[in-house]
């Protein structure tokens, strides 16, 4: 769920939506979008843990995720929560779901040099204050955790998709700078122009194992 912005695009896309979440103020706000959009009677909104899906097996004709396995407690749990909730058949799409590599390597490495900036001007880095505690503790999933958590899961068909290179280090860089200096930098047309170079990078075969983070669909 989020703050239904996902959401939204399937609604115009058609489609009807249960969201849920655990935080009342996502599901609140995610509401009011869809209302303001005209979407009240498509989508309903729930406040639910994704490791005990209150619904019954077979409910839905897919599921979508974004951003958000990788702060569960037991992602496996919740993936075959959502495989028993989903009909024979049906498609369980991940979105953004980060790439253990950057986190591991990229990540803290680039931390340490925006402290040691920051250092350097006589202040203290306090970018943590502002980063969930999901993505503080959470590495994120290799290529082959993923694909091995959808299959344990009971999803036979599984298919990763590399999800930004470029773009997505853009991403990354303006929330970190956003996050020290205390106000937004947008990076977006940069972030739109580095696509196509994205997508030819994702075309080759070593460099296809290495994205900022992955999409996955799994039947």
């Amino acid at each position: 769920c989020g703050l239904g912005h996902d959401g939204l695009e399937l609604l115009r896309a058609g489609y009807r939506l249960v969201e849920t979440d655990i935080a009342l103020g996502q599901l609140a706000a995610a509401r009011e979008l869809h209302r303001e959009a005209g979407f009240s009677s498509s989508s309903a909104h729930l406040l639910a843990d994704a490791e005990h899906l209150p619904f019954a097996e077979g409910s839905f004709d897919g599921a979508l995720m974004v951003a958000a396995l990788h702060h569960l407690p037991e992602p496996l749990a919740a993936l075959r929560e959502m495989r028993r909730v989903i009909k024979r058949g049906g498609i369980l799409v991940l979105g953004t779901e980060p790439n253990s590599w950057q986190n591991r390597t990229v990540y803290p490495l680039g931390k340490r040099v925006f402290a040691l900036m920051e250092c350097g001007r006589g202040r203290e880095g306090s970018a943590s204050d502002m980063v969930s505690e999901g993505d503080k503790l959470a590495e994120g999933f290799s290529g082959r955790q993923l694909r091995g958590l959808l299959r344990e899961a009971g999803f036979a068909e599984v298919e990763l998709l590399p999800a930004g290179y470029i773009s997505a280090a853009l991403f990354s860089l303006a929330t970190e700078i956003s996050s020290r200096r205390g106000r937004v930098l947008r990076l977006f047309p940069l972030e739109r122009l580095s696509i196509p170079l994205d997508e030819l990078l994702g075309r080759i075969p070593f460099i296809r194992g290495f994205p900022w983070n992955w999409n996955a669909v799994a039947r």
